[in-house]
């Protein structure tokens, strides 16, 4: 889609989903994902969404452990990553960026009960508003084995029932709203970028197939961060600087003199 088509869905939907940026860059981390999880199983991986052929229930943690390291890593990774989605986080967010400074690493098997991530924003986890999730699949993603979402709307709806939820617990706001939810549907080269305010989450895996996808974040470098003192969700420790220009680069070293004129 166009630029501004971009942005009109963007705003409308509150995410795009594109064809990936760099195609070469996709093909690297899926090859890589492969062998790493070759390596530790001993088995050969012909396809990652046949990996409950060779990963039990039982191994998929140290299984995603050893992989999300090995990735975050390996030099070039947060380029390669970042080269994926490139223009639609331009477009949508700006050229002097932050990101999150690991990508991580999502495996769910069929009927895998324990890699379900239940209802939430990133922003309620302390996250900034003004970040984008650039999330990442390396296999067909469809109805139990992909994520949903709510709308814009909806989501703010949600987000403003919280209290009335504080003892019955996210999983009941779930249940109360699941009729809204959107199961996306991306293709392998396919890729997703969304509104850190939207309402998301998993549920228990009941397709045929495995689902792995990595999600990182961006964030305008000078967009305000968690302004709570004891968040952990800054700048310098959960996000790093990413993109900086040569004006910034010089500002941030230009020191004001004292002497009055």
């Amino acid at each position: 889609m166009s630029e501004s088509e971009l942005e009109s869905a963007f705003l409308e939907e509150g995410y795009v989903i594109e064809e990936v940026a760099d195609s070469s860059a996709y093909e690297r981390i899926e090859a890589f994902i492969r062998e790493e999880i070759a390596q530790f199983t001993g088995n050969d991986v012909q396809s990652l969404a046949a990996l409950e052929n060779i990963i039990s229930v039982e191994s998929i943690n140290s299984v995603r452990l050893h992989v999300y390291r090995a990735l975050n890593a390996k030099t070039g990774f947060l380029e390669d990553y970042f080269s994926i989605f490139r223009p639609y986080v331009e477009r949508l967010v700006g050229t002097e960026l932050a990101c999150q400074n690991r990508v991580n690493l999502s495996i769910q098997l069929p009927h895998d009960d324990t890699s379900r991530i239940g209802l939430h924003t990133d922003t309620v986890s302390g996250q900034s508003e003004f970040e984008v999730v650039a999330w990442l699949p390396f296999t067909p993603v469809h109805d139990t084995n992909s994520m949903y979402v709510f709308g814009i709307e909806d989501s703010q709806k949600m987000l403003a029932s919280l209290p009335e939820y504080q003892t019955r617990g996210m999983e009941a706001l779930y249940e109360d709203w699941k009729h809204k939810a959107s199961f996306l549907e991306l293709e392998p080269g396919q890729c997703l970028v969304f509104s850190s305010t939207l309402m998301h989450g998993n549920v228990v895996n009941e397709t045929s197939s495995t689902r792995v996808s990595l999600n990182g974040r961006y964030k305008s470098l000078f967009s305000p961060y968690n302004r709570l003192p004891h968040s952990e969700k800054k700048l310098g420790n959960f996000y790093m600087p990413f993109r900086v220009s040569p004006v910034t680069r010089l500002a941030l070293n230009y020191e004001e003199p004292d002497a009055q004129f």
